[in-house]
């Protein structure tokens, strides 16, 4: 997972996120994949040992979706080191 915004105000935390998920494009090589909206789902807990809330990706198609999928699912081959292990999982709910 994506690590929790500090930030106050909402626009800042989603400033933050957008940041945080281009170094991660960045960092699976997917620099050319489209992400059209990164929102947090849930509501974020300011205890010291709460895990942060997932975040939901809107790409641009479904091919970048699957290559996100394809290279997310593959971390030790891309060597990444500044994001912890994640979990992706494509949206069943349409």
């Amino acid at each position: 997972m994506l690590s929790q915004s500090t930030a106050e105000t909402v626009e800042e935390k989603r400033n933050d996120d957008n940041v945080l998920v281009e170094k991660l494009l960045h960092e699976l090589h997917l620099d050319t994949v489209s992400v059209s909206e990164a929102n947090r789902l849930g509501k974020r807990t300011d205890t010291a040992d709460a895990k942060p809330c997932p975040t939901k990706l809107e790409l641009a198609s479904e091919k970048q979706k699957f290559d996100v999928l394809k290279q997310a699912n593959h971390p030790k081959e891309q060597g990444r080191s500044a994001f912890p292990p994640s979990r992706l999982n494509h949206e069943t709910t349409k």
